[in-house]
Order: structure tokens, then sequence, then C-alpha cells
């Protein structure tokens, strides 16, 4: 009995206020770790729904940015290009000097994000030396998106310009041209995280250059003529970091992106001759062929803002198609006097995207 009596005593002394203390400091040391593990997984959430979120927005930041075709800088740089008139009697494609305005509306539809447009350019050439031109372009441009489903809307306005140096040799065109353009953005989104429901807006600024060579080879026959072309074309285009404003601890800051890309375009363009008179003359042309972009991608670096910026950065990247398949039809009306005015209809068609574009332009020859 006394015997058990002293085996029970250091039992007791076992639960003593340091053996204690050893398990307290355990249970704190394990609700910690239970409260960590419970803010990891809030981190996680958090940066699982900024993912979807950056997700939704990517197309809008990447139009805005002009990558999902790639060719913001690319296609001001074409406007420069063309002032085509028959030479003599025939079918045979030449080029004049003239001055022309032209006004241009566009509709984008890119994986679920409309953009409509709408854009004022002039432009001229001039004939430095038998068969050698110089010409150039000035443009000013509004745009708005709405992304579906969502309620993020962005409106922008642009700027931009081109200089093309052209040579004519018979049937030959060879022509590159230099375009460069800017984008200023306002985007508002709903927020999320700790501003879900709330609006947060973000100015936005994109430069684009964008550099083209041409080659083309005219097939002239009796009343109509085929013009097979190759465009060959790199561009270039900056987006400064920026930060969106709105309740803290639900807006992101974008980390700056610049990308290189590519463009090679081989068209046939099928036109003909109908004389409706003494001096005017009508020119119906259809052009066709794909367009290859290569590394046609854009990604986006954010980070929350204030209280959770802590969680750190996260990325989506958008992928544009590769290829597109290109269309233009048009009808060229003018007079042997001067008097030139153009209607125009292009299409360009990829892997969710469809863009269309409508222009008018009245210009004048010498």
């Amino acid at each position: 009995m006394a015997a058990g009596l002293a085996s029970a005593v250091p039992t007791a002394r076992a639960q003593s206020p340091v053996v204690l203390q050893r398990e307290l400091l355990y249970l704190l040391a394990e609700i910690n770790y239970q409260l960590f593990l419970a803010r990891r997984q809030d981190e996680r959430l958090l940066l699982a729904l900024a993912a979807l979120q950056l997700q939704a927005l990517n197309p809008t930041l990447s139009t805005v940015a002009g990558t999902a075709m790639n060719v913001a800088g690319i296609n001001e740089s074409s406007e420069a290009m063309s002032c085509p008139v028959f030479v003599g009697t025939g079918t045979l494609l030449g080029e004049d000097t003239c001055l022309w305005s032209k006004v241009t509306g566009q509709r984008t539809n890119q994986f679920s994000t409309d953009t409509d447009s709408v854009g004022l350019r002039i432009g001229g050439q001039a004939e430095l030396a038998p068969g050698w031109f110089l010409g150039g372009t000035l443009s000013t441009g509004t745009s708005w998106q709405q992304a579906e489903g969502t309620n993020t809307t962005a409106r922008g306005q642009s700027a931009g310009g081109s200089v093309a140096v052209k040579r004519v040799q018979g049937p030959w065109l060879l022509a590159g041209a230099l375009g460069f353009s800017t984008t200023w953005n306002r985007m508002t989104r709903q927020g999320v995280g700790l501003a879900n429901g709330q609006m947060v807006q973000a100015d936005i600024n994109a430069s684009f250059a964008g550099l083209r060579l041409r080659g083309a080879y005219d097939f002239a026959f009796d009343g109509w003529y085929v013009r097979p072309r190759l465009d060959v074309a790199a561009s270039y285009t900056w987006m400064p970091g920026f930060t969106e404003t709105g309740p803290a601890g639900g807006v992101f800051s974008y980390a700056a992106q610049n990308k290189i890309g590519a463009m090679l375009a081989p068209i046939v363009e099928l036109g003909g001759r109908i004389d409706l008179g003494e001096r005017t003359i009508l020119r119906p042309y259809l052009a066709a062929g794909p367009q290859f972009v290569p590394d046609n991608t854009w990604k986006v670096v954010a980070s929350f803002t204030g209280p959770l910026s802590y969680i750190g950065s996260f990325s989506q990247t958008f992928v544009g198609p590769s290829v597109l398949a290109t269309v233009e039809a048009g009808l060229q009306l003018y007079d042997a006097q001067g008097l030139d005015l153009r209607a125009e209809y292009k299409l360009a068609a990829g892997y969710s995207i469809l863009s269309q574009t409508a222009s008018l332009r009245l210009g004048w020859r010498f």
C-alpha cells in the first residue's frame, strides 16, 4: 500500500507547472500553426480569385496592348503603302502623287471581349524621282471595350503616324514603311477580395512601332489583273507598369511589359478595270490570304497592393491566334483629272477572334 502511494507521488509531480507550461506552449504552437494554415488557405483563395479576375481581364489588357493580332504598329505602317492608279489605258498598276483622308470603323471580338473603334487618318505621297515615292500618314482614334458577362470596360484614345518609301518599276512594286502609335486607356472593373463588388479603375498607356516590307508583282490582262504580294513585318509593343485605384486591399499593381512580334502575309489580289467614261475609272478588287503571327502571346504579371501586398505576384498569359485568314474587298472610283474615292472592307479571322473594318477614303491625285 505504502509502495503504491510512493509510486504515485512522482506521477503527480510529473504534472507540475513546468510540464503544464511546456504542454501549453505545445498547444499554443499548434494553434498558431493552424492559424498559419488558415491564413495560407485564405491567401491561396485570394490568389485563386485574383488569378481568375486576371484571366477575365487579360483579353481586355491584351487588346489595350494591341497584341491579340500583334498588328497595331504593323497596320499603321501599311496605311502609307497604297496610292494606286492604272498606268495608261491598261491594267498595270502604278503609283501617283496624292493627298487623301480616310474614316474607319472597326469591330473586333476576341475571347469574349468586344472592341469598337472609329478613326480618322490623313496621308499623302509625292514622287521624288522617276519611280521613287515618299509617303506618310497621321491618325487619331477612339475605342470602346466591353468584356462579355463582366463589368469590365475600357475606353481609349490613340494617335499615330507612318512613313513609307516605294520603288515602282514596270510590274514590280518594292516598298518599306515604318509606323508608330500610342494609346491612352481608362479601364474599369469590379474588384475582388477586400474590394469585392466595388469598382476599380486604371489608366493604361501603350506604345507600338512596326516595320513592314512589301514586294508585289502585277500580271496585267485585258480588263483585269492579278497582283500577288508578300508582306514581312516586325513590331514592338511597350506597356509601362501601372497601379489601379480603388478600395485598399482590392486593387492590383501591374508590371511593365514589352513584346517583339513578327508577321508574314502572302496575299493575292484580283482586280479589274471598268471605264465609266472618258475620264472616270472604276477598280473593283478582292485580296485574300493567310497572315502568320508566330509567338502571338501576351503575359500580364500583377500583385495586390496595400495590406495584401505580402502575398506576392501572380500572372496570366493570353495566347492569340498564330494564323489568321484575311480578306480585303474594295471599290476605287477615280477621275483621270484627280478625284479619288475608295470604299473598303477588311476581315481578319482566327482562333477566338473576328475583326471587321470598313473605311471610306477621299483623295486627290496630282
